[in-house]
């Protein structure tokens, strides 16, 4: 059916539209085609049947999409019901791994690749200019680390809108223009019919009542029922004062729009119908007394106006307890992703930190080193100026790493431990016992900060790494041979989210003072909760 709107009558007034004529062509060309098959029909019979089948067409088209939209809600809810928590948790991280990388990996990426490319072609013959831009990129990196950290562990706040919109108590526009419009309609009608039926002297009266009953269409959005109530009402005391309300086109839209209003409400729908009830007894009563001939027509405008407003009614149920099952849903699919967002963020924190400071702060002490070491120990500039090329190669491999679902801290702790010593730090690694691949990211992150923790705090001290793994634990222990005084032991980024992530693992994490001097830190991560961390 060509309507350009779904929502039509007598649910929503708007506008007629091109559709709305085609439409009136279409019956008005069927019911021709009736009248034509009757010797005895005229244009009365034309008029009338082209009225009933285009409203007919309105009311089923109505009750149609009010199905439709039902059925699509259902169906929603049902897709929503279907999907895992944990399936749509794990597409939320990838998604926001993915974001993360893109709006704050590459601006650290660029960084890095500046300072490889400053290193690898660095002149050798003055490398004065090109350590002082390495220097100055790695400040520039160093405060654009700490800002983005900030932000990720800085939890977004999500601002809540209630959808709920009360019924409104005011009777709109719309409505009572077309109470207006069906009033004067009702009063032309009857004027008209009173006029070719020789029944004039119950004018003015009889147009005034019956314009009064179709006015009472105004109520049928805020109170159906209560609107039926009084149409029943003047239905009745017109009969009773001989001035009846006489039937017409109005009727359709009065009556079978009323009757249709309390048939499809949703809200307080027992209120209404006894208001419905009244009026459907007041226009048999009075037409039993009034208009005998069009009883039966009446009768089945109003059965055909409650059945299929009871229709959208079941159809509008349906879609509001499917809309709530599927809201329902869509809030836990919703939490779930969040939870497992916001812990992805606090992940690709520490990941971030863990990768781009320690490499970070390696190139900056290389930088410095080798800007004092010029021009009184080329070869230490040269080895300085070597190990920021491998540090920044090593460092955006990790990078890369992180767009990906895996772990960007590799198992082997020599690239590491050989990085390090490269710088001028002294390292012993003892490992005893094979790492479970599962933990040895986590262990390759506590070696790794520890590192980089003695390299910016204690720089000459040696240090020693204890890695030993046994049946149920692994034993982590960095342990620096450090006598500055005055050496700080405040717990900044990386230490808070060693012992977050060492937490994740079930362990435990100890930092502080060793007791024959140094500092040390010491962690313990279980085994069995190595499947649960991976």
């Amino acid at each position: 059916m060509p309507l350009t709107d779904p929502r039509s009558y007598p649910e929503h007034v708007r506008r007629p539209g091109i559709g709305d004529l085609l439409w009136v062509a279409v019956t008005g060309t069927f019911t021709a085609v009736l009248v034509a098959l009757d010797p005895a029909a005229g244009a009365p019979e034309w008029l009338y049947g082209t009225v009933m089948f285009t409203l007919g067409g309105y009311l089923l088209w109505a009750a149609y999409r009010a199905a439709r939209r039902a059925w699509r809600e259902h169906r929603r809810a049902g897709e929503l019901a279907a999907l895992e928590p944990t399936v749509v948790a794990r597409a939320a991280i990838e998604e926001e791994r993915r974001r993360l990388v893109d709006e704050i990996g590459a601006t650290l990426r660029a960084a890095v690749v500046a300072i490889k490319h400053d290193a690898t072609t660095l002149d050798l013959a003055d490398p004065r200019p090109g350590l002082a831009r390495i220097h100055r990129r790695t400040q520039l990196a160093t405060t654009e680390l700490r800002r983005q950290l900030g932000l990720l562990r800085t939890e977004e706040e999500e601002s809540e809108v209630d959808a709920d919109v009360a019924a409104a108590s005011v009777v709109p526009r719309r409505d009572v223009w077309l109470a207006a419009g069906v009033a004067v309609l009702a009063a032309l009608e009857v004027t008209g019919y009173s006029w070719a039926e020789g029944l004039r002297d119950q004018l003015p009266w009889t147009a005034v009542m019956s314009a009064a009953a179709a006015a009472c269409l105004v109520g049928r959005t805020v109170s159906p029922g209560g609107a039926s109530a009084v149409c029943a009402g003047v239905f009745v005391l017109g009969t009773l004062v001989g001035a009846p309300v006489l039937g017409g086109f109005w009727f359709v839209a009065t009556v079978g729009g009323l009757l249709w209003a309390v048939a499809s409400r949703r809200e307080r729908w027992w209120w209404q119908v006894p208001g419905a009830l009244a009026l459907a007894a007041a226009v048999a009563w009075t037409r039993v007394v009034d208009d005998p001939e069009n009883l039966l027509v009446l009768v089945q405008l109003m059965v055909v106006a409650t059945v299929g407003g009871l229709l959208v009614r079941l159809a509008r149920h349906v879609e509001l307890s499917s809309t709530r099952r599927a809201t329902s849903r869509e809030a836990e699919l919703s939490e779930a992703a969040r939870v497992a967002v916001t812990a992805e963020r606090m992940d690709f924190a520490r990941d971030l930190h863990d990768v781009t400071s320690h490499a970070i702060g390696l190139i900056a002490l290389q930088a410095g080193a080798a800007q004092v070491s010029w021009p009184r120990d080329p070869d230490a500039v040269r080895r300085s100026v070597d190990v920021i090329a491998t540090t920044a190669a090593a460092t955006l491999a990790e990078l890369d790493r992180l767009g990906t679902s895996t772990s960007a801290a590799s198992g082997d702790l020599g690239p590491l431990v050989r990085r390090i010593r490269a710088a001028g730090t002294t390292v012993e690694l003892d490992e005893v016992g094979d790492v479970p691949p599962e933990l040895a990211p986590v262990v390759h992150r506590i070696v790794q900060e520890s590192l980089t923790n003695v390299v910016r705090h204690a720089p000459g001290a040696a240090v020693r790494v204890q890695v030993t793994a046994g049946a149920d634990r692994v034993l982590v222990r960095v342990a620096d041979d450090a006598t500055r005084p005055g050496r700080g032991v405040g717990r900044g980024y990386g230490l808070v989210g060693l012992a977050e992530r060492v937490s994740l693992a079930g362990g435990t994490l100890r930092t502080g003072p060793a007791e024959s001097g140094g500092f040390v830190v010491e962690a313990s991560v279980p085994v069995d909760r190595a499947a649960v961390t991976s």
